[in-house]
């Protein structure tokens, strides 16, 4: 669906329908990969952008915020690195966990 003509409100959806589908993709896989972590296999990806993985995150977030009521403001400060060594899934993982009760526990003005 993507690749067809869309307004942008329809491609911000389904951008997030995809991207949160990714992210449960993620943790299944996670699920199988539970034996390397027990056989000590597991490797560590290159995240090539944090900036990227972080503001995906906060988007795919920031619907459930605005539900509640709240608006989810993204700021990245600069001394971020942009280059980070670590699991692109499980760092978006504890993100989403991270904003999730952020949003739960945040009562709206």
């Amino acid at each position: 669906m993507l690749d067809t003509v869309l307004n942008q409100e329809q491609r911000e959806y389904l951008s997030t329908v995809k991207s949160s589908a990714d992210n449960l993709l993620g943790v299944i896989n996670d699920i199988l990969d539970f034996s390397k972590i027990e056989a000590g296999r597991l490797e560590l990806d290159i995240i090539r952008s944090a900036c990227v993985t972080l503001s995906k995150t906060a988007k795919t977030m920031a619907f459930t915020a605005h539900e509640k009521g709240l608006e989810l403001i993204r700021n990245i400060r600069p001394e971020v690195p942009d280059y980070v060594i670590g699991d692109p899934v499980r760092i978006r993982q504890i993100l989403i966990n991270l904003l999730g009760n952020a949003i739960k526990f945040t009562e709206p003005r």
